[in-house]
């Protein structure tokens, strides 16, 4: 069975048909936690990208996992959280990691680089996205993540890969 982690704000499964969310959970105090997922938003970004991922990978047998690292009225987190949520999908055998969240701090590299290093040796598929202001942002342009931004030229699931981009970012949607 395929292991798929939304590192986001968190999955609400009950307005969208969101199948297979074996677990939620969130990083508090600097560990991971089991999270009520009533307490998440059913409109938070992790449930849409959740439900639209839902939507088209019916061919596998799919388990969803939200780890929250995002808080849904701030919409900030901690790095130190972000690591600990890749560190956890690392350590739980997870296969594809979807991560919307990310950090444009450059001094916050670093600490991403290392989480990255040990994913790809471990064969951990990360998927993050550009920052909202389009800037240089871990992990989507790191080197192993396959990095991922919005373009006013994709729309209704158009998309465009781009190899050796100069901004590290591969899909354009």
């Amino acid at each position: 069975m395929l292991k798929v982690a939304f590192i986001d704000d968190g999955i609400n499964t009950s307005l969208f048909n969101i199948k297979n969310l074996s677990e939620s959970l969130c990083v508090k105090e600097n560990r991971i936690c089991k999270c009520d997922e009533q307490t998440v938003s059913a409109h938070s970004h992790g449930t849409v990208c959740a439900a639209i991922y839902s939507k088209y990978v019916t061919a596998y047998a799919v388990e969803l996992i939200s780890v929250k690292v995002i808080n849904e009225n701030s919409l900030k987190g901690r790095v130190a959280d972000l690591a600990i949520g890749l560190n956890w999908c690392i350590e739980n055998d997870v296969d594809i990691v979807s991560c919307s969240a990310g950090t444009t701090n450059f001094w916050d590299f670093a600490c991403l680089n290392k989480v990255i290093y040990d994913a790809k040796c471990k064969n951990v598929i990360i998927i993050g996205a550009l920052s909202n202001s389009g800037i240089y942002t871990m992990p989507a342009c790191a080197e192993n993540v396959i990095g991922v931004k919005s373009g006013i030229l994709y729309n209704n699931g158009a998309y465009k890969l781009r190899w050796h981009s100069f901004d590290d970012i591969e899909i354009v949607t």
